[in-house]
């Protein structure tokens, strides 16, 4: 097994070190592909030289949260992406049903003297949760949207909520967007970015 000898930063040479632990330093980026490295008692040399140690990743520590053996995610579920839109989407649609069904109310409590007054409660809400709805899909479609990730439980249930105003399309959006949230892939990815569901 061959023993290893790096250049630091600082100029000091550091070593030995094993394969092992050289793709490690590699891995959690203390090493980079210019660092020079020396294998035994041969020459300095560049790591991007090194075949051995370019060549194969180190194995990365798991993640909590997510099975051992896996590496943690680095890409965005495409789930995060559906969740975003049909979060937004379902926003929009609240939105425009509740101006539709608060416009109805006041119709009939203009035409039955204010006895249609309790028919708004329900497009109230509705309005409420499509504009949360609206804000929290626009932040989840932004640039960084890994810390708006916790709310969406809550703006899923109030599109569920909005099935009180014969909302159906929210009703399954709203349930949609749960159980893509108990999606391990998703909830790992979550957790990796030191957010909570």
């Amino acid at each position: 097994m061959a023993n290893y000898h790096f250049i630091g930063g600082d100029g000091k040479e550091y070593g030995p070190y094993s394969l092992e632990e050289l793709r490690q330093f590699m891995a959690e980026d203390r090493l980079n592909a210019q660092t020079q490295i020396q294998v035994d008692d041969g020459a300095f040399q560049p790591a991007s030289s090194l075949p051995e140690l370019m060549g194969v990743p180190a194995p990365l520590p798991p993640v909590p949260g997510t099975m051992v053996g896996m590496p943690p995610p680095t890409i965005r579920p495409g789930k995060l992406q559906a969740i975003a839109i049909m979060t937004l989407v379902g926003g929009i649609l609240a939105t425009l049903f509740s101006i539709f069904w608060i416009l109805y109310g006041l119709l009939i409590a203009l035409a039955t003297m204010g006895i249609g007054c309790i028919c708004l409660i329900g497009p109230i809400f509705q309005l409420v949760a499509g504009i949360l709805c609206i804000i929290q899909g626009s932040k989840l479609l932004g640039k960084n949207p890994d810390p708006h990730y916790a709310k969406t439980k809550k703006t899923a249930i109030m599109q569920i909520i909005c099935i009180i105003c014969f909302d159906w399309i929210n009703m399954v959006l709203g349930i949609i967007n749960l159980v893509f949230l108990n999606d391990e892939q998703v909830k790992a990815y979550i957790r990796s970015r030191g957010g909570q569901i």
